[in-house]
């Protein structure tokens, strides 16, 4: 009888065990926002365009679409300028594959698509330029060169927003003349225009220029 037991309690030790083991699941929103951020994979150097994203189980905090697997969603279609909601099915992965973060989504359904930037607009702001530039791969329409095509990997100017810290990868700033080896501090006007949807830098003054070791 004694022995029974035994077996009995390692059955549901094991029952246990393979529960434990499961991917927990839970159903959520998921918003795309209009305006991508610059990042990057954690084992790449080169930067990109980030569809900027957030979901309904984590508050709606915002946060770049990097190393998350997102089953059902063509990245190919995303047209920044556009806010998407979508319902998915948020994994927590026990055994997540190599190189990627262990929560993923399944995109159940598409909710909505609306054009929020509709405006053209611009701002000042003080950006930090590094005294060496970056590889950088466009991936959106925007960037595309004059034949549609998506260009192979650039140089462009790594900058930082000093209050919100922000980084911006910009291939071109109008007006600005890079040195490398310097470290700019600089104020560029940010001109989003809205149809189609891209970003325009031009350079309004240099606050200063370093030279860096």
């Amino acid at each position: 009888m004694k022995s029974k037991l035994v077996f009995f309690f390692i059955i549901l030790l094991m029952i246990g065990c393979m529960g434990e083991e499961k991917d927990r699941e839970k159903i959520v929103e998921m918003i795309l926002y209009a305006e991508p951020a610059d990042g990057g994979s954690i084992l790449s150097n080169i930067w990109s365009p980030q569809i900027v994203f957030s979901d309904s189980d984590n508050d709606h905090q915002k946060q770049a679409l990097t190393d998350i697997i997102v089953d059902g969603l063509d990245f190919d279609k995303y047209q920044p300028g556009h806010e998407y909601h979508l319902k998915a099915r948020k994994i927590w992965m026990q055994n997540p594959p190599l190189h990627v973060l262990p929560v993923k989504y399944q995109v159940l359904e598409f909710l909505s698509k609306e054009k929020v930037i509709t405006q053209d607009f611009e701002e000042t702001i003080t950006l930090k330029v590094s005294p060496e530039k970056v590889q950088f791969m466009p991936r959106f329409p925007y960037l595309y060169d004059e034949e549609g095509d998506l260009p192979v990997v650039i140089e462009a100017l790594r900058t930082q927003d000093p209050e919100t810290l922000q980084s911006h990868i910009i291939p071109e700033i109008e007006g600005f003349d890079f040195e490398p080896g310097y470290e700019y501090l600089l104020e560029v006007r940010k001109i989003t225009r809205a149809d189609p949807y891209s970003l325009l830098w031009e350079l309004s003054n240099i606050f200063s220029k370093t030279k860096k070791n």
